[in-house]
């Protein structure tokens, strides 16, 4: 077993009130989109469309945070809405990002990952991909090969810029780190 953890942040104190935790649900309607073809992401239901899009087989998809997205309430440590990964190349090899993700220097909170599946991360596996100016806070990954925060594969000129993660990542196989597993 390959294990990564990463202190979480101390001081992460938010009201349950002050914020919106994701449901585990996806946006019914698309989010805003903006001249240059992104699509701004607001809600963590939002975030889940675009994954939902990216593995329905739009993996070009250009996105834009335009807040923090708490998957999970990180504040009371309760972690029960278990995330696909954006480009779930474990379900389908076809469904690879090859987008445009700018986090704006928002932060994801409390992504969750508890899968025997490999390829896992916020992107699953990213190709050709740019992805940049995002923090992911107090997550928790446990998956088998191919694990890491931002993502779990990339693969040839994809780009990671200005990211962090924090939290704990597990793997039972190989290739795992912070940012990316491979």
């Amino acid at each position: 077993i390959f294990a990564v953890t990463a202190l979480l942040i101390s001081g992460i104190s938010v009201s349950a009130s002050d914020v919106h935790i994701w449901n585990g649900g996806v946006s019914a309607n698309a989010p805003s989109q903006t001249g240059d073809g992104y699509y701004i992401i607001k809600t963590p239901e939002e975030l889940a469309w675009a994954a939902k899009q990216v593995n329905s087989g739009f993996t070009e998809l250009r996105i834009r945070l335009n807040n923090d997205i708490y998957l999970n309430d990180v504040n009371e440590d309760v972690y029960v809405n278990k995330w696909t990964p954006i480009g779930n190349y474990a379900q389908d090899t076809s469904k690879v990002y090859s987008g445009f993700f700018d986090g704006q220097g928002y932060t994801i909170y409390g992504l969750y990952i508890d899968t025997t599946a490999e390829y896992q991360g916020l992107f699953g596996y990213a190709l050709s991909a740019n992805i940049k100016n995002v923090d992911l806070e107090a997550v928790k990954i446990k998956a088998s090969s191919n694990v890491g925060g931002i993502s779990g594969y990339m693969k040839q000129s994809t780009t990671v810029q200005n990211c962090t993660v924090s939290g704990e990542i597990e793997a039972t196989g190989n290739n795992v780190g912070g940012i990316s597993g491979y």
